[in-house]
C-alpha cells in the first residue's frame, strides 16, 4: 500500500513536470523512471485518463454530480444495490475536483542545487526565511513542498538555521541518515563513511533511513551543544558534548583541530587553498591542536614544523603549473 502510494505521487509529480516542460535533465530522469517497471507508467497513464475525463466536465455537470452523489449516498440504506453507483460518483467526484491539487502539494514549490568550491557559500536566504551556510568543497539538493521542507546534503557541510514552521518539518537526507527539526540552528557533515551533526540551539532528531517504506528508526534526540556521528551503515560510533563557540568555524573564515592527526588535518585544509598538500606516511598519526585563519594557512604548517621534527617545502608542480605541491616530510 505504502509502494502504490509513493508510486501514485510519483506519477502525480512528472504528470505536472510534463504540463510545464521538462529540462533535458528532467527527460532524462523521467525516462528513467517510466521504463523502470511497469507499474509506473500505469499510474502516469491514470492520472492523464483521469484529468481526459474531468477536463469534459463543465461546472454545472460537477455540482450536479455532487449533489447526486450525496443524496444517493443518503438513500443507500433503503437502497442497498445504489451503494455502489454512490461510492462511484463519490469517488470520480473527488478525483476530478482533487487531481489538480494534488499535483500542487505533490510538486516541489521551490528547487535549488548549491554547489561550493575553495569559498564558502554564506548565509543563503531560502523563501521560506531560513539561513543556509555551506562550506568549501560542499554539494546540496534543495526541495521545498507543500507539507515539508527537504535538503539532500550530497557532500561536504552544510550550517543550517531553519525558521521555525510546525506545519512543514525541515528534513535532511545525508546518504541513510535523516535529521528532522522544526525551527534550529545545527551543522552538518558529510563524508564517505559517516555523517556528523553538531547542534548550536533548538531540538534535533537523528534517524537512520533503513527501508524507504518505513519509518526511519530514531536514534537520537540532540539539543544544544550535542554531537553525534553515525556510519554508513546506521551505527552511532560517537555521542558527546561539543563548544558550541566552535560550531561551523569555517563560516568565520576559522578552522580547529583538537588533537586531529596531521593527515586528518591536512586534508580538512585542503578544501579551502588551491595547492595539493602530500604528507609522508611516517609523520601522518602526529597530532595538532589549535585555531587557525583559513586565509593564512601558512601559519598551520609553521605551527606542526615547530611542534614536531618536519620539513615544510613546495615545488612547482610538473603536471599543473597553477597547483603547486607542499610535501611534509620527518626530518632526517
Amino acid at each position: 500500500m505504502i509502494k502504490n502510494k509513493r508510486i501514485d505521487n510519483e506519477a502525480s509529480y512528472w504528470y505536472s513536470c510534463n504540463k510545464d516542460g521538462l529540462s533535458l535533465s528532467q527527460e532524462k530522469l523521467f525516462s528513467t523512471w517510466i521504463e523502470e517497471t511497469i507499474e509506473h507508467k500505469k499510474a502516469y497513464d491514470t492520472i492523464g485518463k483521469i484529468e481526459d475525463i474531468c477536463s469534459s466536465f463543465d461546472d454545472e455537470y460537477l455540482n450536479n454530480l455532487e449533489q447526486e452523489a450525496l443524496s444517493t449516498a443518503k438513500r443507500s440504506r433503503i437502497f442497498g444495490n445504489l451503494k455502489y453507483y454512490a461510492s462511484a460518483a463519490v469517488f470520480i467526484l473527488a478525483v476530478c475536483i482533487g487531481i489538480f491539487k494534488v499535483n500542487e502539494y505533490y510538486s516541489p514549490s521551490y528547487i535549488n542545487t548549491l554547489i561550493s568550491e575553495t569559498k564558502p557559500i554564506k548565509d543563503l536566504l531560502l523563501p521560506d526565511g531560513s539561513l543556509l551556510s555551506l562550506d568549501a568543497k560542499s554539494k546540496i539538493n534543495i526541495s521545498f513542498y507543500v507539507s515539508e521542507r527537504r535538503v539532500e546534503l550530497l557532500k561536504g557541510q552544510v550550517l543550517f538555521d531553519i525558521k521555525r514552521d510546525e506545519k512543514r518539518p525541515f528534513i535532511i537526507t545525508s546518504g541513510s541518515t535523516q535529521i528532522q527539526v522544526l525551527g534550529t540552528s545545527f551543522e552538518v557533515k558529510k563524508s564517505a563513511d559517516f555523517t556528523r551533526v553538531r547542534v548550536s540551539s533548538g531540538k534535533v532528531k537523528v534517524s537512520y533511513v533503513y527501508n524507504e517504506n518505513k519509518a526511519p528508526r530514531i536514534l537520537s534526540l540532540l539539543t544544544k551543544g550535542d554531537e553525534i556521528t553515525v556510519n554508513s551503515l546506521g551505527k552511532v560510533v560517537l555521542i558527546s558534548s561539543v563548544d558550541v563557540s566552535n560550531i561551523a568555524l569555517w563560516k568565520d573564515n576559522k578552522i580547529f583541530f583538537d588533537n586531529t592527526s596531521i593527515k586528518d588535518a591536512v586534508n580538512e585544509l585542503s578544501k579551502y587553498i588551491t595547492k595539493k598538500i602530500e604528507v609522508d606516511d611516517k609523520i601522518a598519526s602526529l597530532a595538532i591542536t589549535g585555531k587557525f585563519f583559513l586565509d593564512k594557512p601558512n601559519k598551520f604548517f609553521e605551527a606542526i614544523s615547530s611542534i614536531h621534527p618536519l620539513i615544510i617545502s613546495e615545488e612547482k608542480n610538473i603536471i599543473s603549473e597553477e597547483k603547486n605541491i607542499i610535501s611534509i616530510n620527518k626530518k632526517k
